[in-house]
């Protein structure tokens, strides 16, 4: 049994307004008891240990939000005195908005099972939905398996370190965009962005939520769409030191490269294939990727009230202007005029051959790296063969 003081903004007397309990054994029910609701107590206001934490509470010492009674008592005994927590109840938007009139950044941390996960998500909804300039949290992701308490005593270094080197909004934003994901996946990857999105619409400010949109956008991009990051910064942040590839891939035919575009052009809903295809992606440039991300967006639409052209020339005129350009592909070839399944068939014959071209491409420039640094008659060998399917295969000539 705990008790509960007066922490209203005003006046605040500090004075015992309630009592909070947590069973000791595992089986009893309910797990957590607090006092009946009155004036003075609102459990969707009132945080565990907010009077002693905010004597603790400094610009660099952040509070660190938990989920019930013991881990606060757990995290007090280790030093964690700026620890509050809920009273048996989920966190809401009452916690946060106490939060914030004390601390701009506070740290929650939740437990690390699938309620623990479910509880994670629903704090981040509950923050951009009232995110204002100034205010923001941070994050600690724990282990599959462990609250706060559990890993103190199994490995408080370990719990330290996590306090230490907390998630910022935006890559636990992140976290949980892609914690049931298959990031190979086109309907995977299509889905994270109408999700990260939608999430980010729940933002108030207008232009705090078009930052973080463009923010998210371009993180997006980066780990999906671009060869070279634009920054290192956002929703997925880049490790430094990062290994340089041994090698970089060799532009493909202009033939095959435009004509794949060309099918994407003329059925946009083909470009999930491409993008399956990570290390192909890495071959086109800067303004061919932008429109394979305009293609995918559209793609992603669950209704398409327009037509592509009409889509790109409202966000890109550029781009439509640049892909008429380009494509090989025209009404009057053999596979313009093709539609349906047997645009889809020839296309994926094409994404077929491309990879196999890129893969030969990729290995003679390996085996040229080799022969540069450390010369041997079998890596002359392999240079001499490949060197010869180059001569006998125009399409393969690098």
């Amino acid at each position: 049994m705990t008790q509960v003081p007066d922490m209203q903004e005003a006046p605040r007397t500090e004075e015992e307004i309630a009592f909070g309990g947590r069973s000791l054994n595992s089986d009893q029910q309910p797990k957590y008891l607090n006092s009946p609701e009155h004036t003075l107590f609102e459990k969707r206001h009132t945080l565990y240990n907010l009077d002693k934490a905010l004597k603790h509470k400094t610009p660099k010492n952040h509070f660190l939000v938990v989920e019930g009674f013991m881990d606060v008592i757990a995290l007090y005994q280790d030093g964690f005195k700026q620890s509050v927590a809920s009273l048996g109840t989920a966190f809401g938007e009452g916690h946060l908005q106490t939060l914030w009139r004390y601390d701009n950044k506070p740290i929650l941390c939740f437990d690390g099972d699938t309620a623990g996960t479910k509880a994670l998500k629903r704090a981040i909804e509950i923050i951009y939905a009232n995110l204002q300039p100034g205010q923001s949290a941070q994050f600690i992701i724990l282990p599959a398996g462990e609250d706060p308490d559990s890993l103190l005593q199994k490995d408080a270094r370990a719990f330290h370190k996590l306090h230490d080197t907390p998630l910022d909004l935006q890559a636990a934003t992140w976290h949980i965009l892609t914690a049931e994901k298959n990031l190979s996946s086109p309907d995977d990857i299509r889905m994270l962005k109408k999700e990260g999105l939608d999430l980010l619409s729940k933002i108030p400010d207008e232009t705090l939520k078009a930052l973080y949109k463009k923010q998210f956008k371009e993180s997006y991009e980066d780990r999906f769409f671009r060869a070279t990051p634009k920054i290192n910064v956002g929703f997925t942040q880049k490790k430094a030191g990062a290994p340089k590839p041994a090698f970089t891939p060799k532009p493909l035919p202009n033939f095959l490269k435009n004509t794949l575009l060309g099918c994407i052009y003329k059925d946009p809903t083909l470009v999930e294939y491409l993008i399956e295809n990570q290390s192909l992606l890495e071959i086109f440039t800067a303004q061919e990727k932008e429109f394979i991300h305009h293609a995918t967006d559209y793609a992603m639409a669950n209704e398409m009230h327009e037509t592509f052209d009409n889509f790109l020339l409202n966000i890109s005129p550029k781009t439509v202007d640049f892909i008429k350009q380009s494509t090989t592909l025209t009404a009057a070839s053999p596979l313009g005029k093709k539609n349906g399944e047997g645009l889809k068939q020839a296309f994926l014959s094409l994404l077929e051959e491309a990879q196999q071209k890129l893969a030969f491409q990729n290995r003679l420039s390996e085996v040229k790296n080799r022969l540069k640094s450390e010369y041997s008659s079998e890596s002359w060998g392999k240079f001499k063969n490949l060197i010869e399917v180059s001569s006998k295969d125009e399409g393969y000539k690098v």
